[in-house]
């Protein structure tokens, strides 16, 4: 705001580590501007005031780094904006504030060409019964997600646009009634929204996204602000890095970073977020003695890898979040998803049917088909080939002599193309970036072997090639990619 200067914009270039003031303008208003953002195309600031509600585009000019000085399209909400985002063409600017009109929510159309900001009614919602505090659209720009501070309804909204209608989809409630969430953001892809705010002990939340259904998957407190509150989280542009900024109670800690990955998030020292795969956290919240929200047997408490944050084998797995029952086996000790996500294979130890495939739809699997790797074996790897019409598994010999055994998969079948019989444990395959050579490591012999394979034929050449000898145990080979 104004302060005790006459300026409330001004800009600032970056250059050697170094801000350095280039212009600066005064507004007049009394309250001066919330909050800001950049359009796509970095030729104009979108900003919008506190107090009066109003809706200013100024043009930039990124040369010189200057902004306006004079106002280049405008629109007036009438009440206090909290927030903007640009849609990810620039054809839209939402905003998100008091009620004004019945309305806390606003989607204006830019026209750089008028120039003008047109609201759209169809995108004129109530999204609370209190004020907006924060909204951004994802990076595709077919969905909006809100964060509603104060009132009695869930706290964090997500809509879908199509250009002239916002649609609900799904919400969550962030604490219920206690919680208010202040600041939101989604990851590049739009799979993840991270949230903060001041939700009792839990101030920062992560939720999945599939386009449906929002599921938030970890909340953690952080102790240094329990009778203070986030005001900011963002992630990174490479999706690799949550940071957290706001109030502390003790003076400690007001910046935080977290490392995130869609496969293992760790919001603190005590718990991770285990993958079931890249799409879909069926595996939920673990940590070095526990599964939150997966139905284990009572006797595999050491089921968890607790230093590597993994899980390398359940016992006895009966249902999922994702429901998915595995009758036919004791042990499952590898799960192989297809590039494309729409099927896993898993693989592990039983009477029968020690190969199983999956497929996965809407959140649920289902079983397709099955194969045996040999009775009374162990399967204890598998991995997809590159076409993705493959898949190479490993193990044991059991009755059967293969220990290493190619699939096809057509049509939702599988069948055996090739197989080799080691005479050794396999304890795990990787095929070559190219999917022209199967790699396999040998568990008590030590030798890392090379099978040439044409995906054309599906054959599977035999003996293979012995690559070198360890000399020692070998648990897994992969191939650099």
């Amino acid at each position: 705001d104004d302060g005790t200067s006459s300026y409330n914009i001004r800009s600032y270039s970056f250059l050697n580590n170094t801000l350095t003031l280039i212009n600066s303008i005064d507004t007049t208003l009394s309250e001066g501007f919330r909050e800001l953002e950049f359009h796509q195309s970095g030729n104009y600031v979108g900003m919008t005031s506190d107090t009066p509600g109003v809706v200013d585009v100024f043009e930039f000019n990124s040369g010189t780094g200057t902004i306006g000085p004079s106002v280049f399209a405008t629109a007036t909400h009438g009440a206090r904006i909290l927030y903007s985002s640009w849609s990810s063409n620039g054809n839209y600017y939402a905003i998100g504030g008091g009620l004004s009109g019945g309305y806390n929510v606003r989607v204006y159309a830019f026209d750089s060409g008028a120039p003008s900001l047109t609201p759209i009614s169809g995108c004129n919602i109530a999204a609370s019964d209190s004020q907006v505090h924060t909204l951004k659209f994802d990076s595709s720009g077919n969905y909006l997600a809100v964060g509603i501070y104060g009132g009695t309804g869930d706290r964090l909204k997500i809509y879908s646009f199509n250009g002239t209608t916002l649609t609900f989809v799904d919400s969550e409630n962030f604490g219920g009634t206690s919680g208010n969430l202040v600041d939101l953001d989604w990851s590049s892809d739009g799979r993840s929204i991270v949230v903060a705010g001041d939700a009792g002990t839990n101030h920062i939340r992560l939720c999945t996204f599939d386009g449906t259904t929002l599921n938030e998957v970890i909340k953690t407190t952080l102790t240094q602000v329990t009778s203070g509150r986030l005001e900011c989280v963002t992630m990174s542009p490479d999706d690799k890095f949550i940071v957290a900024t706001g109030l502390s109670s003790s003076n400690q800690d007001e910046f935080r970073c977290y490392p995130f990955s869609h496969d293992s998030v760790i919001l603190n020292n005590s718990w991770a977020v285990v993958a079931f795969d890249s799409a879909e956290d069926a595996l939920r919240i673990a940590n070095s003695s526990a599964i939150v929200s997966m139905d284990l047997n009572s006797a595999n408490s050491n089921a968890l890898v607790s230093t590597s944050w993994a899980i390398s084998e359940i016992k006895g797995l009966n249902n999922s979040i994702a429901g998915l029952p595995i009758a036919s086996a004791t042990f499952v000790d590898d799960v192989a998803w297809r590039a494309d996500g729409q099927y896993c294979a898993l693989v592990g130890s039983g009477s029968v049917d020690q190969v199983e495939i999956f497929e996965h739809r809407d959140s649920t699997f289902t079983k397709i088909t099955a194969a045996e790797h040999g009775s009374g074996a162990t399967a204890y790897y598998a991995e997809w080939h590159p076409d993705g019409k493959h898949l190479a598994v490993c193990g044991t010999a059991g009755t059967a002599s293969q220990t290493v055994v190619v699939y096809s998969f057509v049509n939702n079948v599988l069948t055996p193309v090739g197989s080799h019989a080691s005479g050794q444990i396999v304890r795990s395959v990787s095929w070559s970036p190219d999917g022209t050579f199967l790699l396999s490591a040998e568990e008590g012999t030590g030798k890392i072997n090379v099978y040439a394979f044409n995906s054309g034929t599906s054959t599977l050449t035999t003996p293979p090639t012995l690559l070198d000898t360890h000399g020692s145990w070998l648990l897994e080979a992969s191939w650099s990619k």
